[in-house]
């Protein structure tokens, strides 16, 4: 009986050392990931009027960024969540309609968040079309949206 209750506790202390490795690695990469890299890495071309993008996890703010025509819903969905991913977080909720695509979520890597139906949300990422220039706008809000798009 000793020896099972032993393997327990061993098995829970190393549960509890692995989830704070991982979000300490989390705020880590947050802090030391800028914006642009995981625009770029989604071919994404940011606009100059961005704001400051090296300070967007302390501070907060929206980045806008375009891509040349029309995206697919599932091109959409693969976007946000590899948009996501780069800040370490991950998809909550989403929203689409025909004029825009709305996604929602949490990474531990950002202190400051908004609680929202009871969730804590600190990405907001709306994907946009514009048909006289043929081109797909993306905005990510830190932690929320705060602007029509």
């Amino acid at each position: 009986m000793k020896r099972k209750l032993k393997f327990a506790i061993f098995c829970m202390l190393f549960c509890w050392i692995v989830v704070f490795v991982q979000f300490a690695m989390t705020r880590f990469y947050v802090a030391h990931n800028d914006v642009a890299q995981a625009f770029a890495r989604n071919q994404l071309v940011v606009e100059n009027n961005s704001g400051d993008l090296q300070n967007l996890s302390e501070k907060g703010g929206v980045v806008k960024g375009r891509l040349s025509g029309r995206i697919s819903a599932d091109q959409k969905e693969h976007l946000t969540s590899h948009l996501f991913h780069a800040w370490g977080g991950a998809i909550k909720s989403t929203y689409q309609t025909s004029e825009y695509y709305v996604a929602y979520g949490y990474t531990s890597g950002i202190s400051f968040y908004k609680k929202i139906n009871g969730q804590k949300i600190n990405l907001n990422l709306a994907i946009t079309y514009d048909e006289i220039s043929d081109e797909t706008t993306v905005y990510l809000g830190i932690p929320l949206l705060n602007s029509d798009f």
